[in-house]
């Protein structure tokens, strides 16, 4: 038997309506021509209800591909809707795990697709490690038009199917220390309860938790050098001078800044401001790879030492996580002496 015959039997045991083998179909035909795979689908499932342009996924010999448009898009990249088509292959899918999320786009309210479509559901795929930055892929579609009345079991099935084309391959290879999740988790643990940052990020829009870095550090680790994190917003920039303290990255942190004290006190008025304002929002740019960099220290450091996958967890967790206590001692430090060089110059002008 081969490949294509092996995945159309497996999928055949699923009853499941929005899943379609019969390339007769309506549905089949109109999203294999969408998708461009009219003569290499073996299935296709059905995202939208729409009876004169059906959106869905198609299911080949190689992997699953999909069609997206600016205006009408069932599909997102690191929580983001991609305009774009695209597909995965079974080797790719092999290193995801599935998720069933109940009120997928419906979640933000009045979009477009919900208010068309009725979109409420959405199978989520999270890759298992950093080899790759699409790092979650989510499929939003609508159960309640094309599957049993009994919802439950719907979900089931849909979150089975997604299980299924995920091990059509399996991982090969070994996957290294800087792109292991597990190692990137207990560094920075994806639940950070420090009080500080808590209170914090209620009102200064800065993000140093899991996401953030599993992004950045996925693109660092594919291209094996840094990028840019552009960030526009003032408090976020001004904010970002304490994120390596944070991080525990002390010496880097320590020194960006005692160097933004030292220009402010050497240039006096605007000038010193504008300049430490430019340090700041250079070092926002940089401070994601500093802190990879201090990640894959530390993995060498395991490495060289010859630790067990335990050990290495475990030292990861001592030297990563979070210290927002110091990080707020320097922010108040900085404060106060930023406040007392605006009363001196007042004071001079007087």
């Amino acid at each position: 038997m081969g490949r294509k015959e092996e995945i159309k039997q497996k999928l055949s045991s699923f009853n499941l309506k929005s899943l379609c083998l019969n390339d007769d179909d309506f549905y089949f035909k109109s999203i294999a021509e969408k998708t461009k795979t009219t003569g290499r689908a073996i299935g296709v499932i059905i995202q939208g209800f729409d009876e004169k342009k059906p959106d869905g996924i198609a299911i080949t010999e190689d992997g699953i591909e999909w069609h997206a448009s600016m205006l009408s898009s069932l599909v997102s990249i690191n929580g983001k809707k991609t305009a774009k088509p695209g597909k995965i292959s079974y080797k790719d899918l092999a290193h995801y795990k599935c998720s069933y999320e109940e009120g997928g786009l419906s979640k933000g309210g009045g979009g477009v697709l919900e208010t068309l479509q009725g979109l409420v559901d959405e199978i989520e795929l999270n890759r298992n490690d950093l080899t790759d930055t699409n790092l979650k892929i989510a499929f939003s579609f609508d159960l309640s038009k094309f599957d049993t009345p009994d919802k439950e079991t719907a979900q089931e099935q849909i979150l089975k199917l997604f299980e299924l084309l995920t091990q059509v391959e399996t991982v090969d290879g070994i996957i290294p220390d800087e792109k292991r999740l597990d190692y990137l988790e207990a560094f920075i643990p994806e639940e950070d309860t420090n009080p500080v940052m808590r209170l914090i990020q209620n009102w200064i829009n800065v993000d140093t938790g899991f996401s953030a870095y599993k992004h950045y550090f996925a693109k660092y680790a594919k291209k094996s050098s840094w990028a840019f994190s552009y960030k526009n917003d003032l408090l976020t920039i001004v904010a970002s001078i304490f994120t390596l303290l944070y991080r525990k990255v002390y010496i880097a942190g320590s020194v960006f800044v005692a160097l933004i004290i030292i220009v402010s006190s050497v240039i006096p008025g605007i000038g010193g401001t504008l300049v430490a304002l430019l340090i700041m929002a250079i070092q926002s740019m940089i401070n994601p790879y500093i802190i990879y960099r201090h990640y894959v220290g530390v993995l060498k450091k395991c490495s060289s030492s010859k630790m067990t996958e335990e050990q290495t967890i475990e030292t990861l967790r001592k030297k990563g996580g979070s210290n927002g206590y110091l990080a707020l001692i320097a922010a108040v430090l900085l404060i106060i002496f930023t406040f007392d060089g605006l009363v001196q110059t007042i004071w001079n002008a007087l």
